[in-house]
């Protein structure tokens, strides 16, 4: 990346990657001919384009540079990309609302999620419910727990029934 502007996107030829996993389970990776022990990988904009536009960085954060499509990565480059992303980006998925109750100051939520049954804890909700789109909703607990709705269309009619109370 170009140091005179930091706005700059170094574009990667996905035909020369190849990403793969060392004993200890490390990230390595051979990009256009440089070996790396050791990668770390960022998506550069998480809520618009998560799947797309990848930052490569070595081990001291320096961008190697950014794949644009991870589609276009070989099987085995791609499946330790996403593997490495679900790792870094760990972000429980609801799939039910079992209640939302106001306590006090406080709002509870009930959630089934991907990752099981949690909790949430809420002083207001205008800090802690970002609308993405018309339907993902991102929830945040006091704690900075996270937890997202993909789409709030596909809930079930009582978790849908739970957020138009409440939202």
């Amino acid at each position: 990346m170009d140091k005179g502007n930091l706005y700059e996107l170094r574009p990667l030829t996905p035909d020369r990657i190849v990403l793969y996993r060392s004993q200890g389970g490390m990230l390595q990776g051979s990009i256009e001919g440089t070996v790396y022990s050791e990668l770390l990988i960022y998506r550069t904009f998480p809520l618009q384009y998560p799947d797309q536009y990848i930052s490569v960085r070595g081990v001291d954060g320096t961008e190697i540079g950014v794949i644009e499509n991870p589609l276009q990565l070989d099987e085995e480059s791609r499946q330790e990309l996403t593997m490495e992303l679900k790792r870094r980006y760990f972000l429980p998925q609801v799939i039910v609302i079992q209640s939302i109750r106001e306590k006090g100051d406080l709002w509870e939520w009930e959630l089934e999620t991907d990752a099981g049954a949690i909790r949430i804890t809420m002083r207001n909700l205008h800090d802690h419910v970002q609308f993405h789109n018309n339907q993902r909703i991102l929830l945040t607990d006091l704690n900075g727990q996270r937890c997202e709705i993909i789409d709030r269309t596909k809930l079930n009619a009582q978790s849908r029934k739970w957020l138009d109370d409440v939202l």
